[in-house]
């Protein structure tokens, strides 16, 4: 299980422990003998990881699998040297596998992983994700694991462990292995991580529109120059406004309505967002997606505010 173990917390920064499983003893010969088998824990997830030394087919592979997964009622993880055509296959079926140093596919943890390849040029702007994990890091400065900024963020292991290797590309971050852990160190102070990715961070507001107040809309952030008139003398808009990640609106059901439609006390501007606007964890927009959401303003009163909230004339 070395291989296994190393794989996964060394090269995709999984927090994970393993165990013998004492229930291989009381099993059929034949499973007994198809696997050695442990009790492994990931991100709070519970599976039995079948270690298959020998060459296995697809039905041989699917049995254990099934045969295990029924036995104890927790998720089986083929632990094997899987062709591409299993591989394919077992995807397809929904399931989980890992091939040390090739691929680990772990529905029940949302992820899934290749092996490394040749790196891809940059893209000049960072993808949201990416973004996100570095605001959160920036206004926690004092955040050092991946595995607690995936805990913090509530983002798939997946896209921290991307997110973390952009970062690290870029210059942002440094990132070490620490026995199992991956730790980071941001490479500078906030101040000077903004001027250094800030040609590469974009504005986190896919769009706005109008919505009618109500107390569904009063648990939701106060974002633009409604946040930042709580951090600063601007004074607060006519219309609240309050901000909402995009993928979550359908589920929300508010009722879109045209400005002017209805008083400006009973209207909320809404502000749909690429990522998180709670990703830094503290229960507010963290400043930095605050600035990077209203640098588009002309209002020169509002770009005032914003360098006096970092001291410095950063945008």
């Amino acid at each position: 299980m070395s291989n296994f173990n190393s794989y996964l917390k060394e090269e995709m920064g999984l927090s994970i422990t393993t165990h013998e499983w004492e229930g291989a003893s009381h099993l059929p010969l034949y499973l007994a003998k198809a696997a050695r088998y442990h009790l492994c824990i990931c991100n709070g997830v519970d599976f039995i990881a079948a270690e298959i030394e020998r060459g296995s087919s697809l039905p041989e592979l699917k049995r254990i699998s099934v045969h295990i997964s029924d036995r104890t009622s927790l998720p089986v993880v083929l632990v094997a040297q899987i062709d591409a055509r299993q591989r394919k296959a077992l995807v397809s079926q929904g399931i989980p596998f890992v091939v040390p140093g090739r691929q680990a596919f772990l529905p029940m943890l949302g992820f899934i992983a290749n092996a490394r390849r040749d790196l891809s040029p940059l893209s000049k702007v960072m993808a949201p994700s990416t973004q996100a994990a570095l605001v959160a890091l920036m206004a926690n400065p004092d955040l050092r694991t991946s595995e607690k900024l995936r805990e913090m963020t509530g983002m798939p292991s997946s896209s921290v462990s991307r997110a973390l290797d952009d970062l690290s590309r870029r210059g942002l971050i440094n990132k070490s292995k620490q026995a199992r852990q991956v730790i980071i160190e941001c490479n500078g102070s906030q101040n000077q991580l903004i001027k250094r990715a800030k040609d590469c961070l974009q504005n986190p507001v896919a769009r706005v529109t109008y919505t009618r107040r109500s107390k569904d809309t009063d648990f939701l952030p106060l974002a633009g120059e409604s946040a930042l008139s709580e951090r600063s003398l601007l004074t607060p808009p006519i219309i609240e406004c309050r901000a909402l990640l995009k993928k979550t609106l359908k589920a929300n059901k508010f009722e879109e309505i045209q400005l002017g439609e209805l008083p400006n006390e009973e209207t909320i501007r809404l502000q749909i967002w690429t990522y998180d606007p709670l990703v830094a964890g503290r229960g507010e927009i963290d400043d930095v997606s605050l600035a990077l959401a209203l640098i588009d303003t002309e209002d020169e009163r509002v770009i005032g505010q914003l360098n006096a909230l970092f001291k410095e004339e950063l945008w």
